[in-house]
This record gives structure tokens, C-alpha cells and sequence, in this order.
């Protein structure tokens, strides 16, 4: 019997102390799993504060450490998975993750938490997937988690979770109802709530009380990068652009992102109008960050095009424009990028852009008619007159009120087709509801058409009483103008121009006369009167372009003529007619090789011109380029319109074949 007692009771002593050393191992794991979750709990403190990788890879390696001494706590592995979706953006290992949630689920179903972390998972494999159908599908599966997580608790009235879950599905009329009755108070909560409140005031548009509350809140932790965000966002809609700039400068001196120098130069450009300053501040954007976000080089190639136009950096905002093309083929950028090449005088490439669009759109459509127009002006500024009537051709114009009659009426005339001018003066005249500007137009062409067919000319006395019949005066002078130059008869306008030189300003009377006498190459009467226009302020970039040309022509300021069409360039830095007053100036100063490289640009712009041609022949005959001065010379002889014109030209390439003959020998 004592031996039996003494055996129950050794045995009972040995199972107590391996109780008891289990017990104490337990106890030291879950000793050394709580000083690891306190360290996870720093390191997550350290990436919320300033998002550093390194931080969530510290969190993540204690946290795992914890569950692993601790795994009856499913608190533990919880707060592992959700570092671990923080932590990977692979799409296979966050789905190797949702597996994991899934068997979980299986083993222990109704906890609350695991839709928690679904919604977590499903919302970044949402952000991070590259298929559209499966992004979609992600996102609505994260919003049914949440509402499954709301769900499974009964609560309070004003609890924070669910005014959250209402900020989060964009519903913020009930998100306000639900967080607004712990606006201002002093809980942690209620701190918290204020913060989303001034967010959710902000989308409202209540953008005084936004920052009332973003004030109240930084009062207990400062005012964070966050909430300087929240302060630019209210004073750039209650339009106060000298706080705004403040808070910009504040969030930029310190490590800014990419996205806050983006946004401070979009202010600088659109709103503030430095735009010099926003392309140094667009310089300071992480190459990295345009380069491998689509969604953000777009917006930042955008700004530096506005930018870039707003400084007149022309060529440097069509190189932008065109980067923009290759993200963003949307039609309206591909319109904006023709009208760009139309304004800097690139026509040749306009014309190409506005001939592809006009495919794509309907004729009936407000496109179709915007393109439309856009290539009659083209056409008629590069001279192609048969394109122009082609185009014409295809829509019913006589329909159009604002159909351009002029150009039309100027191309049928240049390239001989009366017989169809005179059907659409007929059909005109036909119309009940004609305007006064379009019938006396017709009444003039009319009569240019009756002088060329009886193939004489009107004179002075005639063209006055026909001008004083339908009503015209200084327009009378423009019709005067396109007349006779049409009949090569510079001498009659000339003198009609002085009959009515009191009807023109100044300038424009000295524009017109010079005009004549650049046309006529009589340079001695344009020496006379070019210290006249010399004095002149140019008033814009035409302005600048013919004053320029003038001296240079006339060789009374070569030097002033060529600043003078640079300025116009800096306008037009493409158009043909600019380049060629820039070459000729060159040329003027013996510099033939960097005249020739303009005038050949001028030519690859839409330079259809037989006095582009002209020179260029004669800029290439200097230099010895003989085939080439040839070629351009039978382009000029090709192109122009007065016999005089022609003349010379012909002279010119009569001249040209002694050279090639000495040369060949």
C-alpha cells in the first residue's frame, strides 16, 4: 500500500513540474511575442509617419516573429497579413495571401476581422492589376467585405467606422450626418471625425468651414503635409492665390513629392501666371515618376506645353505636344496639335493633321465644319487653289452663312476656272436672305470678271464710281488692293492708294506702297520711304516681320531688319514668309550658308511661293549649288503669277547655265 501511495504521488509531483515548466515556456513565449508585437507596433508607427519601405520590412519581420511564439492569438496573425498586403505588390503572392485569409475563413467562420483584410487585399489588388475586367471585379468584391465587416456589429449611433465606410463609398451626405455630432469634441474619436469632416466640408463646397476644422484639428498635432494639402485645395477655390503660394512654399521645402511639385506648378501656370517659375519647378520632378506612371506623365507633359507657350518657347512646346500625341490620341489634342503647327506657321504639317481628322468626322458634324475651315484658310495661305475648290466641292457651302466666298472666289480667279465662278455668283444672287457684305461681294466680282473676259482693265475713274455704288470705303481700298495686283496693274493701285491716303492710318498707307515697290523691286523709292518706316512701332508680329523685311530689302538697317523678324518668330518660329525675311537678311550679310539652311526650312513649312522659290534659287546659286538653284528657280517660274515675275526668272535661269557649263569643263 505505501508503495502504491508513494508511486501516485512521484507521479503526480513529475506531472506538476512538467506542468509547471510548460507552463513557465508559455508564459516567456508570450513574453518574447509581446515584445516583438510592441517593436511591430513602433516600426508601423515609423511608416506611417513617413511611408519608408524599410519601416513596413522591420514591422513585418516582427509581427511574424510574434504570431510565430503566439499562434493562439488570431489577433497576431491578423495584423501579420495586413503588413504582409501593405508590404507586397505582387499580384501572385497577394492572391498566395488571400488563400491563406480563405482557409482561415473555412476553419473559423464569422469573424469579423477577415473582412476586414479582404476588403484590404481585394482594394490593392485592384489598384496594382493590369487587367481592367479583373481590377473591376476586385473592387466591387473590397466593397462587399467592408459592408460584410460593418455588418457584423450592432452600432452606436455615431460611430467612426461607419461614418468612414460612407466616406470611402463617396456617399459623404451620410458620412456628414454620421460623424457630424463628434465635430470639435475632445476624444480621440471625435478629433479623428473633424479631420474627415473638413475633407467631406471641402467636397461640399464648404470651404470656409473645411478650414475652420483643419485649423481646430492642427491645433493638437500641427499641421501636417496632409492638411497643407487639404488648406491649398480651399484657397485655391475661394480664390486666394497669395495663401495658396505660401502654403505651396511650405509644402515644397521639404521633401516634396513629385505629385506636390506637379500640383504647385499647375498653380504657377494656370492661376498664378509664373510660368517661368513653374518649368524650374516641373525641372525638379523625379524623371522616374514621369516616366513609369502613365497616369501622371500626362498631366505633367500638359502643364510644361502650357508653360512652355505661356514663355513663347514655341518649338520646344510642339516637341511637348507631340509627347503629349504619343500617351493621349484623343481627337481634341490631335485638333490642338494642327492648330498649334497652323499658329507657329507650320503649315505644311497642319494641313497633313486637319486632311487625316477630316476623314474621321461626319459632314454634318461641328468638327467636320471646324476642319474644314481650317483647311480653306490653309490652302489659300499656301496657295494650293486646286485643293481648295476640290474641298469646296464636297459640302454644300451656298447652306453656309459664314462660308469664306473670298478665298474661294481668289482661287477660282488664279487658277481660271471663270466659268465656275460665275455659277456661284449666279446662285447667290438667287438667295432671298443674302447679307450686305456678300452681295456687295458679289457685285465686285462681277465686275473684275466682265473686264477679263473683254480682256481690258478698269480704270481709276471707273473702279471709284463702282466702289461709291455699292457703298464701300476703306474695305473699298482692301478690293482695290486684291484688284490690281490681280491685273498687274501696281501702277493704278499705287495711285489710287495716294488719291485716298487720308482714309488709311499711317502705317497701314506705308505698308501697302512698300508692298507695291518690294513687288515692283524698285529699291531706290523703297530707300525713300523706309527712315519712315523705320520709326514706325511695330504693334504685333506682322508688324515686326514687315518692317523688317523692308530695312533689310532696302539695306537701310539690315542689322535692325533682322532683330526685327526675329521677334515675329518668336511668335511664328515656323511660319514660311518669316524664315524667308530672316534668310534674305542673312544672305543680305554675306552669311549664305545659314541663309540657305533657313530658306530650306522656309520651303519644308508650306514656303509655295515663287519669292521663296526666287530666293532660295538665288541664296543656292551664291554658294555654287547650281542644280539646286535650278530646281528652285523653275519652282519660282512654276508659282509665279506676272508676266514681270517670270521674266526675271527666266533671265535668272538663262544665267545659270554658263556656271554649269564652266563648272562641267
Amino acid at each position: 500500500m505505501k508503495k502504491f501511495i508513494l508511486t501516485v504521488v512521484s507521479i503526480l509531483i513529475f506531472t506538476n513540474f512538467l506542468l509547471c515548466e510548460t507552463l513557465k515556456e508559455k508564459v516567456e513565449k508570450r513574453a518574447e511575442s509581446y515584445y516583438h508585437f510592441l517593436k511591430y507596433s513602433k516600426y508601423m508607427a515609423d511608416f506611417n509617419s513617413d511611408r519608408n519601405e524599410k519601416s513596413l520590412k522591420l514591422a513585418l519581420n516582427e509581427i511574424t516573429k510574434a504570431y510565430e511564439l503566439n499562434k493562439s492569438v488570431s489577433y497576431l496573425l491578423f495584423k501579420k497579413i495586413e503588413t504582409e498586403i501593405k508590404f507586397f505588390s505582387s499580384e501572385d503572392t497577394l492572391s498566395v495571401i488571400l488563400n491563406e485569409i480563405e482557409n482561415y475563413e473555412k476553419k473559423h467562420p464569422g469573424e469579423r476581422e477577415i473582412h476586414k483584410l479582404k476588403a484590404l487585399l481585394y482594394t490593392k489588388l485592384a489598384r496594382i492589376t493590369k487587367d481592367e475586367k479583373k481590377a473591376t471585379s476586385y473592387f466591387k468584391k473590397g466593397i462587399e467585405e467592408k459592408e460584410k465587416y460593418i455588418e457584423k456589429k450592432v452600432y452606436p449611433p455615431f460611430n467612426m467606422d461607419v461614418g468612414l465606410y460612407y466616406f470611402n463609398k463617396g456617399d459623404l451626405e451620410k458620412a456628414l450626418k454620421v460623424l457630424k455630432p463628434l465635430e470639435k469634441t475632445k476624444t480621440s474619436e471625435g478629433i479623428y471625425a473633424t479631420l474627415f469632416l473638413a475633407d467631406i466640408y471641402y467636397n461640399l463646397g464648404k470651404y470656409e468651414k473645411s478650414l475652420e476644422l483643419v485649423k481646430w484639428y492642427s491645433s493638437f498635432f500641427g499641421l501636417s503635409k496632409d492638411l497643407i494639402r487639404l488648406e491649398i485645395k480651399n484657397y485655391t477655390k475661394l480664390n486666394k492665390l497669395e495663401e495658396v503660394d505660401k502654403l505651396y512654399k511650405q509644402l515644397i521645402g521639404n521633401s516634396p513629392t513629385s505629385e506636390d511639385l506637379l500640383q504647385y506648378a499647375n498653380f504657377l501656370t494656370f492661376l498664378k501666371k509664373d510660368c517661368e517659375k513653374a518649368l524650374k519647378v516641373l525641372k525638379e520632378i523625379d524623371k522616374k515618376d514621369i516616366e513609369n506612371n502613365v497616369n501622371f506623365k500626362l498631366p505633367y507633359l500638359k502643364i510644361k506645353f502650357s508653360a512652355l507657350d505661356c514663355v513663347k518657347r514655341k518649338l520646344e512646346a510642339l516637341q511637348t505636344l507631340e509627347e503629349i500625341l504619343k500617351t493621349d490620341k484623343n481627337g481634341s489634342w490631335v485638333i490642338k496639335y494642327g492648330e498649334y503647327c497652323r499658329d507657329i506657321g507650320n503649315s505644311n504639317e497642319a494641313i497633313k493633321i486637319f486632311e487625316g481628322l477630316i476623314k474621321n468626322f461626319k459632314s454634318k458634324s461641328k468638327a467636320y465644319k471646324y476642319v474644314f475651315y481650317q483647311l480653306l484658310y490653309l490652302y489659300s495661305r499656301c496657295g494650293y487653289y486646286k485643293k481648295l475648290i476640290e474641298l469646296s466641292k464636297k459640302i454644300k457651302f451656298e447652306k453656309m452663312e459664314d462660308f469664306p466666298y473670298e478665298l474661294l472666289f481668289e482661287a477660282l480667279l488664279k487658277s481660271k476656272n471663270y466659268v465656275k465662278l460665275i455659277e456661284i455668283l449666279e446662285n447667290l444672287k438667287l438667295k432671298k436672305n443674302l447679307n450686305d457684305d456678300l452681295k456687295k461681294m458679289v457685285k465686285l466680282y462681277e465686275k473684275i470678271l466682265q473686264f477679263f473676259q473683254k480682256g481690258r482693265y478698269l480704270n481709276v475713274e471707273e473702279f471709284e464710281i463702282f466702289l461709291k455704288k455699292i457703298g464701300v470705303k476703306k474695305r473699298g481700298i482692301n478690293f482695290a488692293n486684291v484688284y490690281y495686283n490681280m491685273i498687274n496693274r501696281r501702277d493704278l493701285l499705287l495711285k489710287y492708294l495716294k488719291i485716298h491716303k487720308n482714309e488709311l492710318e499711317k502705317w497701314e498707307y506705308l505698308n501697302l506702297i512698300s508692298s507695291i515697290y518690294l513687288q515692283d523691286g524698285d529699291i531706290k523709292k523703297l530707300k525713300e520711304i523706309a527712315p519712315q518706316i523705320e520709326k514706325i512701332t511695330p504693334k504685333n508680329y506682322l508688324d515686326y516681320n514687315n518692317i523688317g523685311y523692308i530695312l533689310i530689302v532696302s539695306e537701310v538697317n539690315i542689322k535692325k531688319g533682322i532683330e526685327y523678324v526675329k521677334k515675329a518668330l518668336q511668335e511664328k518660329p515656323m511660319e514660311p514668309m518669316f524664315l524667308d525675311s530672316l534668310a534674305w537678311g542673312y544672305y543680305k550679310l554675306g552669311k549664305y550658308k545659314k541663309a540657305y539652311e533657313i530658306i530650306k526650312e522656309a520651303m519644308a513649312n508650306g514656303g509655295n511661293f515663287s519669292e521663296i522659290y526666287e530666293h532660295g534659287g538665288d541664296i543656292a546659286f551664291k554658294l555654287k549649288f547650281y542644280s539646286d538653284a535650278k530646281k528652285y528657280y523653275e519652282m519660282a517660274l512654276k508659282t509665279a503669277y506676272d508676266k514681270k515675275s517670270k521674266d526675271k526668272i527666266k533671265r535668272k535661269l538663262n544665267g545659270i547655265k554658263k556656271p554649269i557649263l564652266i563648272r562641267l569643263k
